[in-house]
């Protein structure tokens, strides 16, 4: 695990080519999502990725910052999101975020940290077999 940012709310770090972050606060409100998306985009910059996210803390996320998520502004650079859910609670999270918010960018959940890389790394590698053909 490389390290790219922390503070006490965000962990940002690479993985096998993934960029991942973990909230370390419980409850995520939209000040908290769009500092997220500001740390993000130093990291990124413009280019495009795949990204993994550990929800497996969070016990409430408010309307405003699912709203948020769902929007091109926060979806903008990305390739697709795979998220790792751990209980009932950020199941039930997921589930929600998923009827009513559409990402418009291939946006999975998952209860296993290896099956989501899995699925990050084939969408990494159907993106290089796209820009090769372009």
């Amino acid at each position: 695990m490389n390290i790219l940012f922390e503070n006490d709310t965000h962990l940002f770090w690479e993985e096998e080519g993934i960029i991942c972050f973990r909230y370390k606060v419980p409850v995520v409100d939209l000040d908290t999502v769009r500092k997220g998306l500001e740390i993000r985009k130093r990291i990124l910059g413009t280019e495009k990725h795949v990204f993994y996210g550990d929800i497996t803390g969070m016990t409430r996320i408010t309307s405003e910052a699912r709203k948020f998520y769902a929007s091109k502004e926060s979806t903008a650079n990305l390739l697709g999101v795979a998220v790792l859910t751990s209980n009932a609670l950020t199941n039930m999270i997921a589930t929600f975020f998923q009827t009513f918010h559409h990402p418009g960018i291939p946006y999975k959940f998952f209860s296993n940290k290896d099956k989501a890389f899995d699925w990050l790394h084939e969408i990494m590698k159907k993106n290089d077999q796209l820009s090769i053909h372009q």
